[in-house]
């Protein structure tokens, strides 16, 4: 081999380890000077999870980052799953990253919650799109999101900060904290433990329909047609909402969504209509008016994990070695939500006691 071909090869040897060199450090920087949200590392840490690891995958709204516990999951079922979800997830982004979900886990099983799909498209803002699309690494999916989903409406300046993020967030180097230094707890698997208390109405059942917006049901279509292509199990799931106007225009939306989904054979668990199944509690259960606190959370999840294992076949990898991060991580899942409940419960007896002590006066 001639020395000018060996120098041409050495330099395109260096020149990829370069590229790559300089792609893994400008990564490790966008993601330094992002805001630090839950919703924002959750999607950062589903990439730290071993290839093929996991069973089941959650994604939607906050309704599925406070209603399914993934921890709680596996201590009850030995079930692998993880929340990808972020606060107001529209459905298109939850499309997308289904698509990422899919190609490094292979899961057996997908749910969806469905509240987003009662969106209109004012729920698409920068912000929530920002919280479930940023740390979606450099691939074919974010191009994709880049050509396909991102609103014409926005500048190619504004859509070209969804590729590269370090566009929006490169003035944030002076007000940088400790916590942007450090990841999220990891074992919480996208669960986001709420413990606030919130006494809520038990809302009369509707039956009315209301159409949904056409974008929502075409990308509806697409998460269906991809669990079929990879032959995953899709199981839709509508978390209780308590009061509002809105949430009353949302259920009737959702009726439709029921009724569409399940006449093609995909079941749709309706939290609403089996919440005395599940015991919800309208005093103790809600952190607020959509969403589930700790004590609901875990009526959620266990009515969930008894779902999938009467209906999938999934495995129980309580005690197989290949699993024993699971096992760690639970202990420390363990210890950080017994301070979230002690914190919960002491709202709930003083509220107790306060009601008590009214009704006594009363009497």
């Amino acid at each position: 081999m001639g020395e000018k071909k060996k120098l041409t090869i050495r330099f395109f040897i260096s020149l990829a380890v370069f590229a790559c060199l300089f792609g893994f450090l400008f990564q490790k920087v966008t993601y330094l000077v992002q805001y630090k949200i839950h919703v924002n590392d959750t999607v950062a840490s589903f990439y730290q999870e071993k290839k093929d690891s996991i069973d089941v995958l959650f994604f939607g709204t906050s309704h599925v980052f406070c209603s399914f516990s993934p921890m709680y999951l596996w201590e009850e079922k030995g079930i692998t799953s993880y929340d990808i979800s972020t606060g107001q997830q529209p459905i298109a982004a939850s499309y997308y990253l289904m698509k990422e979900g899919i190609k490094r886990q292979h899961p057996k099983v997908i749910v969806l919650e469905t509240y987003a799909l009662s969106y209109g498209e004012d729920y698409a803002t920068k912000a929530r799109l920002h919280e479930a699309i940023d740390n979606i690494p450099l691939n074919e999916t974010k191009w994709e999101i880049f050509w396909d989903f991102m609103p014409r409406t926005m500048g190619y300046h504004e859509r070209l900060e969804f590729l590269f993020p370090m566009i929006a967030y490169h003035t944030r180097w002076d007000k940088l904290r400790s916590n942007d230094y450090q990841r999220g707890e990891t074992w919480r698997l996208g669960y986001v433990p709420t413990k606030g208390n919130k006494v809520r109405k038990r809302v009369p059942i509707i039956t009315e329909e209301m159409e949904v917006r056409e974008e929502n049901i075409e990308y509806l279509d697409k998460i269906i047609q991809l669990c079929r292509e990879n032959q995953i199990e899709l199981v839709l799931c509508q978390t209780p909402i308590t009061k509002g106007s809105r949430f009353l225009k949302a259920n009737k939306m959702l009726n439709y969504i029921k009724r569409y989904v399940e006449e093609q054979g995909i079941p749709y668990i309706d939290y609403d209509i089996i919440r005395d199944e599940i015991g919800l509690n309208y005093e103790e259960d809600f952190s607020n008016a959509t969403h589930l606190n700790i004590l609901g959370a875990k009526k959620a999840t266990h009515y969930m994990g008894e779902y999938l294992v009467q209906n999938y076949s999934l495995e129980d990898h309580r005690g197989d070695e290949n699993y024993a991060k699971w096992e760690q991580e639970h202990e420390q899942y363990e210890e950080d939500i017994q301070k979230h409940l002690n914190k919960l419960m002491k709202k709930i007896e003083k509220r107790r006691a306060k009601k008590e002590k009214e009704e006594n006066s009363e009497g």
